[in-house]
This record gives C-alpha cells, structure tokens and sequence, in this order.
C-alpha cells in the first residue's frame, strides 16, 4: 500500500478514486490507508470512495473517514486503479 500512495503523490492527480468493490475485508488497514492517501492529495481534492459495501461503511463511519471523504453509491464505477 505504500507503494500506491507514493505513486499517487508523485503523480499529481486531479481527481483520485478508491473502488472497494472486490475489497473482501476492511479492518484498521482501510482508514489508515484512506488517511495517508487524504494526506499526500492536495486539500482541494477529495478522494472518492466507490462502491463501498456495508462492512466498508461500518469501518469508515467507526473511524471518522466517513467525514473526510466523497463516498459514492455502490452502483457508481471507478474510471482507474494502480
């Protein structure tokens, strides 16, 4: 995971999305990598969050991820991935 977030830092995006689709388990290592993805994007971009399930919103919202980031409905598809 720390391989994508230095990628995502270095390029610069414009807009960065998280698919949770086929994310079969979300314990602390989902808001901990939502957190420093948050940190290393521009404060004027949100990181999305894409088709998160039940258990993907329970960490989130347990966690206070759920306030910092855009969280999309699951039919809503991610355009890229790493």
């Amino acid at each position: 995971m720390s391989d994508a977030i230095a990628q995502v830092a270095a390029l610069s995006p414009d807009s960065v999305s998280v698919d949770l689709a086929e994310v079969a388990f979300a314990g602390s290592a989902l808001p901990n990598f939502l957190a420093r993805l948050v940190g290393v994007v521009p404060q004027v971009l949100a990181v999305r969050v894409c088709r998160p399930r039940l258990m993907h919103r329970s960490v989130l919202d347990a966690s206070g991820m759920a306030q910092i980031l855009m969280i999309s409905s699951p039919s809503v598809r991610a355009h890229a991935s790493l």
